[in-house]
């Protein structure tokens, strides 16, 4: 049977390995796994109270889990309070007189006074913060992790100036510039607070899995025994009839055994536009009827069905996808027991030749100049800039191992339908006005996205329609002067199309309309950085094949994929991150959610819903493309500027360590290179302060809208909105202005055509 137990204290990929190895090692456990972000521990056989022991001996708490359990969130801040209010006098004491702050004369007069002041302040933020070395000096056997450096750093600062002021008391009163104290509260409590963030990260992280389940309706209208009930949808079984009218959430899936009803399907598929479900055919839970009236028999229950497939696509992608392992925690699986072995080495050796006080002093020394305070400085000073950075180009960057990773990323699933798209629809083009006319007078009783499309796209008078008929599936019927015409996706003659509706009057095609969600402007930018980038770029969407191979060629991706699901979506991102790719997700909608949390990164519009929000590593603040493109590039010099930082970060160390065990090395000399190394690495950190996104030419903007008519007398969004449809009223498929080359940039149509509509319009034409 499988236990769910609630873990606390885990910060890294090692720290979820030795909770893992911890629980394996109790008898008649067969198998554990940690998820680290809902920092749970889920264990098959074994018991509880036997896996809670073990974990606790590797130095992590454990509980039992139960739901809505507030977690150490709350717990991490208070002790970061505690810390700032110690630290804030720590600093006073140590760097006031650096600054020419007064002092009382009986401190700034007795060294051993002030030795001892600063560490009485120093002692309740290591008491607070002790977790740290339990866990950090508990691992140094077992494979030393984050912690393991957070307690060598604050440790051997905090040994040197116990030394120091133990040395002070002795009479040596030149030490007390020599004290670093202030720096070991220093990394705790700016550790502390790193904790406290990355916690409440966690848990908006977890309740996107919340938020999925508020698609399935609190309550259902069921038939049973001939009458109505009101039930909880969790007590809905398989079989039973489900009642479903117009604004009501289907709880469950099924199939439609009578009525009909026009569905919106976009927390599940993304699309905008409703689709029409009739008698026999099947329905999915999460689905909101925005007209009609149907009965459907449930064959999936709550549990079964399509909202739960998608919550349980989000669950494993977040549990199996394993944060990338931090360059500093590979170096200090080896450098940190290293040191203390050196340092241990050191200490005999000058033991041995030349006493206590002497072997004390170099061993320090050891430690001093290996303190890798730099090392773990490194990543989260570039992560901090970099976020900083990407907040300015807007983006928001929610913790460093998304930055990291989006560094390496070389495929980019793209989702359409209001991330490549505006997400909404809109009349491309028509045959002529009186196709437009008497399609607008038809729709106009409709409420369909596809009717108001065709209403505003007319301004005019409209024909008077008599028995007005909507037909599921198949479009709009009416008498418009005696005469019966048809407004859908079948032509006259029987040609179908799931972009185009066809006008027919008397049972003659009088022509047809062209719809379509309307491309993004800036989504030809964003298509084209990721080329220049050497990114392979494929659309994913829940779309027919038409309107995606249309959106696609004319954005020009390298792949197009039609017809996915949820689900789906996350399986090709499972495939290509098995073919060794780094795979980014940019999506918006519920449905891209598993997708989102499966890639290497996820990626969401700002303007998209909450659960695609809280699913991805990165969030951009609008919903402009392009600058998924701009993130990665700075994600890329963010990677370059965390390297450069390491070296930083260990060239001291190589250079120093044999010097200090040779005794040439004084501590003073040593804590001074340690300091000058977190000195270079911060400064060179805040170089990505400056980073700007490089400056593309777009030569891809209006991709096969090849030809440019040069238009004077344009000087507002009025006029170009005026140009634009003479264009298209005279054949255009499409076409854009731009104000700033005073030209319009048209696909489709006769030049001779266009031009003269241009000019009936009022513009000149050059």
């Amino acid at each position: 049977m499988k236990k769910k137990f609630k873990i606390t204290g885990m910060s890294c990929t090692m720290c979820a390995g030795h909770v893992e190895k911890a629980a394996l090692s109790v008898e008649g456990v067969k198998s554990a796994q940690v998820n680290l972000v809902g920092e749970y521990l889920m264990a098959d056989g074994g018991s509880a109270e036997q896996i809670i022991a073990a974990v606790q001996k590797a130095g992590y708490s454990a509980a039992v889990f139960e739901e809505k359990k507030k977690d150490s969130v709350d717990e991490r801040f208070r002790r970061f309070l505690v810390s700032i209010l110690f630290l804030i006098p720590l600093f006073y004491l140590s760097m006031g007189h650096m600054l020419g702050a007064p002092l009382p004369h009986f401190i700034v007069s007795s060294p051993i006074v002030m030795a001892v002041l600063q560490l009485v302040l120093t002692l309740p933020i290591l008491i607070v913060n002790r977790v740290y070395f339990v866990k950090g000096i508990k691992n140094i056997t077992g494979g030393a992790t984050m912690d393991t450096l957070i307690a060598i750093g604050a440790g051997a600062a905090m040994l040197y100036s116990l030394y120091a002021t133990v040395q002070i008391g002795l009479g040596e009163e030149q030490l007390i510039h020599s004290l670093y104290y202030e720096s070991a509260g220093m990394i705790l409590t700016l550790v502390t607070l790193g904790k406290y963030f990355e916690g409440r990260a966690k848990g908006r992280a977890a309740s996107a899995v919340e938020k999925l389940l508020l698609l399935t309706p609190d309550e259902a209208e069921i038939l049973r025994d001939g009458k109505t009930l009101m039930v909880k949808s969790d007590e809905i079984k398989s079989g039973d009839q489900v009642v479903i009218k117009a604004g009501a959430s289907l709880p469950c899936d099924g199939i439609i055994r009578k009525g009909y009803g026009v569905l919106n399907m976009a927390a599940l598929t993304g699309e905008s536009v409703p689709v029409d479900r009739r008698e026999g055919e099947a329905v999915e839970g999460g689905s909101v009827c925005a007209d009609g009236y149907f009965e459907y028999e449930v064959t999936k229950e709550v549990g079964d069905s399509a909202v739960a497939r998608i919550v349980k696509a989000v669950e494993e992608a977040v549990a199996t996808k394993a944060p990338v392992q931090r360059f500093a925690d590979k170096v200090s699986a080896i450098f940190v027991p290293a040191v203390v072995s050196l340092a241990v080495i050191t200490f005999l050796f000058w033991l041995v030749r030349s006493g206590l006080g002497v072997a004390v002093g170099h061993a320090i020394s050891v430690l001093v100049i290996s303190c890798p305070c730099a090392l773990g400085l490194a990543t989260p000073t570039s992560v901090m800039v970099g976020m900083s950075s990407g907040a300015k180009i807007g983006v928001l960057i929610k913790n460093g191992t998304a930055l990291e990773t989006a560094g390496h990323i070389d495929t980019i699933i793209l989702d359409k339908t209001g991330t490549l798209t505006e997400g909404i629809m809109t009349v491309t083009d028509y045959s002529n006005s009186e196709t437009l006319k008497i399609a607008a007078s038809l729709e106009k009783a409709s409420d369909h996205p596809i009717a108001r499309a065709i209403c505003a796209a007319y301004q005019g008078d409209l024909y008077p329609v008599t028995d007005y008929k909507y037909n599921v599936g198949e479009g709009v019927s009416g008498y418009i002067d005696g005469v019966y015409c048809i407004c859908g996706n079948t032509g006259a003659g029987g040609e179908k199309s799931a972009s185009r509706m066809y006008v027919i009057r008397d049972g003659v095609n009088v022509g047809s309309l062209g719809l379509s969600d309307m491309i993004r402007e800036s989504a030809y930018e964003a298509i084209e950085r990721f080329k220049r980038m050497n990114i392979d770029t494929i659309m994913v969407t829940g779309d027919n094949e038409e309107n995606a191979r249309r959106v696609g060629q004319k954005l020009g991706l390298d792949r197009v994929i039609w017809g996915a699901r949820p689900e789906g979506k996350a399986d090709i991102v499972q495939k290509l991150k098995e073919e060794n790719r780094k795979v980014a997700m940019l999506g918006d909608g519920i449905n891209d959610a598993p997708a989102l949390s499966a890639a290497d990164v996820g990626i969401a519009i700002g303007s998209g819903t909450d659960i695609a929000i809280e699913s991805a590593g990165i969030v951009l603040t609008g919903h402009d493309p392009s600058v998924a493109a701009k993130a990665l590039e700075l994600a890329r010099a963010a990677g370059r500027n965390m390297r450069q930082n390491l070296f930083w970060a260990l060239i001291y160390n190589s250079i120093g360590i044999p010097f200090a065990m040779a005794g040439v090395l004084d501590p003073m000399f040593a804590a001074a290179a340690m300091s000058l190394s977190s000195v270079c690495v911060v400064s060179n950190a805040l170089r990505l302060k400056t980073f700007k996104p490089k400056k593309y030419k777009q030569t891809r903007r209006y991709a096969e809208m090849e030809r440019k008519i040069q238009v004077d007398g344009m000087s507002c969004a009025h006029c170009a909105r005026a140009v634009e449809t003479a264009c298209m009223e005279a054949g255009a498929e499409q076409a854009r202005v731009d104000l700033e080359e005073k030209c319009v940039y048209v696909d489709g149509g006769q030049d001779e055509s266009i031009k003269k509509a241009i000019t009936d319009a009022g513009y000149t034409v050059k």
